[in-house]
């Protein structure tokens, strides 16, 4: 039974892993080519800022998810402190385009609740799922 629970902590810490790793590399993409080709160039230097903000948290979303593969506490606790305030800048983000109109805020609405969903899945995974905390115990007694 225990060997069960750490295939299925395998498995799923892979899945959330990698779908959070997916979002990241989609929302560079996002605001590389949807953002720069229909918005004005004025807003261009906040677009590159935040593709490099994107880039920047795929990197380091990178290295604690391999931390966390491996076991270590403190990276599992500094990803949800990460997830967490990313997660309020998102319905930050959200509140605020909330009054506007346009197609991009619609598209930007989406994106920012899909962001949202999986780092949700994420923070519910790594904290209170049985099957990573056998999981973890496993790859700390390795």
């Amino acid at each position: 039974m225990n060997g069960f629970l750490i295939s299925i902590g395998k498995k799923r810490t892979l899945w959330v892993s990698c779908s959070m790793l997916i979002l990241s590399i989609y929302m560079i993409g996002f605001y590389s080519y949807y953002v720069i080709k229909y918005l004005p160039t004025y807003d261009l230097i906040f677009l590159k800022v935040d593709a490099a903000l994107e880039t920047i948290k795929l990197i380091l979303f990178s290295i604690l998810l391999k931390y966390i593969y491996k076991g270590k506490i403190w990276a599992k606790q500094a990803l949800m402190a990460t997830l967490i305030f990313d997660i309020f800048i998102s319905l930050k983000q959200i509140a605020t385009t909330l009054s506007l109109s346009s197609d991009f805020s619609k598209i930007n609405k989406i994106n920012l609740l899909s962001s949202i969903f999986i780092y949700c899945l994420a923070i519910l995974h790594f904290n209170f799922s049985k099957n990573f905390n056998v999981f973890t115990e496993h790859q700390n007694s390795i």
